[in-house]
């Protein structure tokens, strides 16, 4: 079961939580051992299909946790890539700084539109934050019942 969770974090400190996500997962899972595993499974004279059935599925179903692990990180680093350029600023939900639209303006182009690509960015990387926020929480609490 994959669960969505969220948290508040210094703009600094996401470059070392990406980090730690990916190296978690690398640390976890080996795809390449898997697929090693699978391809020593086809070299036997006895082929086994359930066992490389169940290899196969396995080794897909890492590289989609990765998969979904990368796309989240990659959201995460142009956030903070636009921070970096001054091109998003949470006080204004990622609108850029140099907006000067007048208040009521924005109002009406908020009705008349749908979402910006910054609010899809804001939305994604809340999305991923909370994800990641989950993961450490979730890594905190086993390393807690391990060392009790």
């Amino acid at each position: 079961m994959r669960i969505q969770y969220s948290f508040t974090s210094d703009l600094g400190d996401l470059a070392d939580k990406v980090k730690f996500q990916l190296e978690y997962f690398l640390n976890k899972f080996s795809v390449d051992d898997s697929l090693k595993g699978a391809i020593q499974n086809l070299e036997k004279e006895s082929l086994n299909y359930s066992t490389f059935f169940n290899e196969v599925e396995k080794i897909r179903d890492q590289i989609f946790k990765l998969d979904l692990l990368l796309k989240e990180s990659k959201e995460i680093m142009v956030v903070c890539q636009k921070a970096e350029l001054g091109e998003y600023d949470q006080g204004t939900n990622g609108a850029p700084l140099a907006d000067a639209t007048p208040p009521e303006e924005k109002i009406e182009k908020k009705v008349k539109k749908k979402s910006t690509p910054e609010q899809r960015d804001i939305t994604e990387l809340k999305a991923a934050m909370g994800q990641i926020n989950h993961m450490a929480t979730a890594l905190k609490d086993l390393k807690r019942k391990g060392n009790e």
